[in-house]
């Protein structure tokens, strides 16, 4: 379990100094492989990590933290955009699967790109980074809240955890021959 809580606490802490530097797309790059990492933990072991594992976390554990009318399906798509091609449009949104997301972040209110959208009549949703990232940082906490009531979720976590990646340093050989 340690490995799984330093491992998320160093994602958590690498989107923060991301956007602390203004690196916003990068930022949704680490947000949303951290969705999936963490997806990943409520998975079966013997089970492929599947797109519905990513939406079935998403609308439990994140989207009560969202005032705004999105679906995990429309995050998944987002997710897809973003990871595979920094852009906004995924083939979920242009077959109308889901509603493509755009970002505000810093002092800037989501509202106000809303609006703009709106005049428009696109179907879009404008979404402030910071009240996603601020979801899925609730989120984990929710679901490692109920892990500790639920023991499937925690055999779950606790065999992914097995093959999640770790580091160590290594002692230093002096006059190793």
């Amino acid at each position: 379990m340690k490995t799984v809580y330093q491992n998320l606490f160093q994602l958590i802490s690498s989107i923060e100094l991301t956007l602390e530097k203004k690196f916003i797309t990068p930022s949704l790059v680490l947000l949303y492989s951290g969705i999936d990492i963490v997806a990943s933990l409520n998975t079966e072991i013997g089970r492929d990590v599947q797109r519905s594992d990513f939406i079935n976390w998403v609308n439990k554990y994140m989207i009560p933290h969202i005032n705004i009318p999105l679906t995990g399906d429309d995050i998944y798509s987002a997710r897809c955009a973003v990871v595979h091609s920094m852009r906004s449009e995924s083939k979920m949104s242009r077959q109308g699967k889901a509603i493509q997301i755009f970002y505000t972040w810093g002092d800037k209110e989501s509202e106000e790109l809303q609006n703009l959208i709106n005049l428009t009549n696109m179907k879009h949703i404008a979404i402030k980074f910071e009240t996603l990232f601020q979801a899925f940082r609730l989120g984990i906490v929710d679901f490692f809240e109920e892990a500790e009531t639920d023991t499937q979720i925690l055999h779950n976590i606790f065999n992914r955890a097995q093959s999640m990646l770790s580091y160590s340093e290594l002692p230093k050989f002096e006059n190793f021959e």
